[in-house]
């Protein structure tokens, strides 16, 4: 029953990905604005941050196709 919780954990359906999203942009705006930064810099470092949120998002499902699809 385990991986079964696990792989439904590791399924990012769209609204998890959109909370996540708006929450990293949230987070680099104002962050970076704590730290001086621009508004350009701190455009590019969310453009920055959402490009490597989606690759890391594509490996996961790759990955877990790859791993889990001879389960079900």
């Amino acid at each position: 029953m385990r991986l079964k919780e696990l792989i439904n954990f590791m399924i990012m359906n769209k609204t998890t990905s959109s909370i996540i999203s708006f929450l990293l942009i949230g987070l680099v705006v104002f962050g970076g604005r704590r730290l001086g930064l621009g508004l350009l810099e701190r455009v590019i470092a969310v453009i920055i941050v959402l490009g490597l949120f989606e690759l890391i998002k594509s490996k996961l499902k790759k990955w877990k196709n790859n791993q889990f699809g001879k389960l079900y």
